[in-house]
């Protein structure tokens, strides 16, 4: 189970991540502003691919974003429970369109501060395709990570997304996704699908949203209830 590796003090390497951004972003597109937006959330329970990383338990999370001329550098973070006390991501993205596909590429660093004891952060690559037609949304995602969480290897993520706006407000949102571990006995899972379906509802910059998150791992595999199926609450406010 993820919770169950070392801990590991925050990393430079993240910052300076946003630092290239910041000096691409500006050599290749001098003359556009900059855009800056942050979020702020509350969960009932922070699941990452499925997996409880709160112990069941609330979390809030916020965000922070500044994006010029394609590059987008963010910044998110959220507490955890029993292996750290904040996981702090930082994302270095470049999204673009073709014709009526939209695309992604990017990379994050997971960094978790709490504790000292090395071996627990690492960074992801991704690639994402996205596509509206009509009052449908669909997506596919990709994730790889040369030495994935805790020290157990190469990892793969993929998921394909759907979402129906069943009005300009409400949406429907549904996805599938699997994950793949080279060390699984290290992570503490074996590999494992992940599901997800709910309902969202964004009056104005606030969205409510109920989904019902499962996987197929078992309580004896997981060695507790942080990978059984549950609904999560969540109130989210963007700007």
């Amino acid at each position: 189970m993820r919770h169950y590796a070392p801990p590991r003090r925050i990393s430079r390497y993240g910052i300076a991540a946003l630092a290239i951004f910041g000096s691409l972003a500006g050599t290749s597109h001098a003359q556009d502003p900059w855009a800056f937006s942050g979020g702020a959330a509350v969960v009932s329970d922070y699941r990452f691919r499925g997996l409880s990383q709160t112990m069941r338990d609330p979390a809030v999370q916020a965000s922070i974003s500044a994006a010029r001329g394609g590059f987008t550098g963010s910044i998110w973070a959220s507490n955890v429970e029993g292996f750290a006390d904040a996981e702090i991501d930082f994302v270095l993205d470049y999204g673009f369109s073709h014709g009526d596909n939209n695309f992604n590429v990017g990379g994050i660093y997971y960094a978790y501060a709490g504790s000292g004891t090395d071996g627990l952060d690492y960074v992801e690559g991704y690639a994402t395709w996205g596509r509206s037609f009509g009052d449908w949304s669909l997506g596919l995602a990709g994730y790889y990570s040369p030495d994935f969480f805790g020290g157990s290897g190469n990892a793969t993520y993929s998921q394909a997304s759907a979402s129906f706006a069943a009005t300009e407000k409400v949406s429907i949102n549904s996805y599938y996704g699997y994950q793949y571990v080279e060390e699984s006995g290290v992570y503490g899972v074996p590999d494992y699908s992940v599901w997800s379906i709910g309902v969202s509802y964004t009056p104005d910059i606030v969205t409510f949203a109920l989904d019902y998150v499962d996987t197929d791992i078992s309580d004896t595999e997981c060695g507790g209830n942080s990978c059984d199926g549950s609904l999560i609450a969540s109130v989210s406010v963007s700007f």
